[in-house]
């Protein structure tokens, strides 16, 4: 008995292929846009490290050192763009539109501005106990010196505890 193998013919098989990459390719296509420009200074000059964040959502951006920003994956609708850099005046833009598979171009010129804030007062303390600490230690200020009835330096050692005409114990 003789048995036969069918095969297609070369032009079935790539047509066959043809039409599963293509089937394949559009149930990947993509659902979501992207978003990229740069941001300036007045003068033109690039403005590394701004931020660029969409509000109300959690994208976001920082510029490189040429000022440029990339923010891919965004699901298409109707976005508010905030542009901010300290030192300079936060620049919004309203009523963005981001498409599937499409990039929009937004570019952003800031302007410098004065950042004022209230004095910040920092308090030290030391804490009363040095747990680090694996040795007695002395120390004292320049307030504590000048408070003390002593004339040289050579006094100043011989009040400390330990110390006796100079020289110290252990």
């Amino acid at each position: 008995m003789i048995t036969r193998t069918l095969r297609p013919a070369p032009a079935v098989a790539c047509l066959a292929a043809l039409a599963l990459l293509l089937t394949a390719g559009s149930l990947h296509a993509g659902t979501t846009g992207k978003l990229s420009g740069r941001v300036v200074d007045a003068a033109g000059d690039p403005l590394p490290a701004a931020n660029v964040t969409i509000a109300g959502t959690k994208f976001g951006a920082a510029t490189d050192p040429d000022g440029y920003y990339t923010i891919i994956n965004i699901p298409p609708a109707k976005y508010q763009v905030q542009f901010s850099l300290v030192g300079y005046r936060s620049f919004v833009t309203k009523d963005i539109i981001i498409n599937i598979d499409k990039t929009t171009r937004l570019d952003a010129r800031l302007e410098e501005s004065v950042v004022t804030t209230d004095a910040v007062v920092v308090t030290a303390a030391r804490p009363v106990v040095d747990v680090g600490l694996t040795s007695s230690l002395a120390t004292l200020t320049s307030d504590d010196i000048q408070t003390l009835p002593v004339q040289e330096l050579q006094d100043v050692v011989n009040l400390q505890a330990g110390v006796i005409d100079g020289h110290f114990r252990g």
